[in-house]
């Protein structure tokens, strides 16, 4: 298996003698997920990315032309 930095592996440490199904693991899953750890670990990973603006593209659609809704 590939993969690449879309890619994101959740690893979760569960006692398979206690589980009954994945449904019965849904819910700490989700909460797992929310943790403050989680959103400051993509936060730092999404500062660190490289941006780069393609002027050529953003002068095709000025500011102006932007209508908010």
């Amino acid at each position: 298996m590939q993969y690449s930095s879309y890619a994101m592996m959740l690893a979760l440490r569960v006692d398979p003698l206690s589980v009954a199904s994945l449904d019965d693991l849904r819910d700490q899953v989700i909460t797992d997920m929310k943790t403050s750890e989680l959103k400051t670990a993509l936060s730092d990973y999404g500062a660190s990315l490289e941006n780069h603006l393609d002027t050529s593209a953003m002068n095709k659609l000025p500011m102006t032309k932007i209508v908010n809704k």
